[in-house]
């Protein structure tokens, strides 16, 4: 027996490489985003898309069918994002075959536009992202960054596992 539970929010990215492995697991089988869709409905009555955006071809290939899905298993869908859906995969290669996703989402979607004064992803706008600890300086600036957000804790030196694949902690 399933366990069901009433809502479940998940990042844009997070959801989208579940519904890979997923498909993945059906490889072969007939209609494997029906099943998919079929069985998130059994578990959550809600569904919360934290940053829907669409930047890869194989995911804007299949959304139009898997929201179709998802909603004929009468799943509520809430999607949060900071562009219009008809902004969606904007540019992107084979758009033309996410419009069906695009004009899915403008029929049966509310669409409620939150206008902040304060936009407050701009807040570290400043910030380095991406440090590669090439050189002596790269490094103490990691460590530094490591240092005003962990507070100097290390809770554990096991690696992390991210894609099946695993990441020494240095200490």
């Amino acid at each position: 027996m399933l366990a069901i539970y009433s809502e479940k929010r998940w990042h844009f990215v997070e959801f989208m490489a579940e519904i890979h492995r997923q498909l993945q697991a059906l490889k072969g089988e007939p209609n494997p985003l029906n099943k998919i869709a079929q069985r998130l409905a059994q578990l959550y009555r809600v569904i919360c898309l934290d940053e829907f955006i669409v930047i890869e071809i194989v995911d804007a290939m299949i959304l139009a069918r898997l929201l179709t899905a998802l909603m004929a298993n009468r799943c509520v869908m809430v999607l949060t994002s900071n562009v219009v859906p008809d902004a969606l995969y904007k540019n992107g290669l084979q758009r033309e075959q996410f419009l069906p996703a695009i004009a899915l989402i403008n029929k049966h979607f509310e669409i409620i536009e939150l206008s902040l004064n304060n936009d407050y992803r701009q807040r570290n706008a400043n910030l380095t992202y991406f440090l590669f600890a090439q050189n002596g300086h790269e490094l103490l600036e990691m460590e530094q960054y490591f240092l005003q957000y962990s507070a100097g804790s290390i809770t554990t030196t096991d690696p992390m596992i991210i894609a099946g694949r695993s990441m020494p902690i240095k200490t």
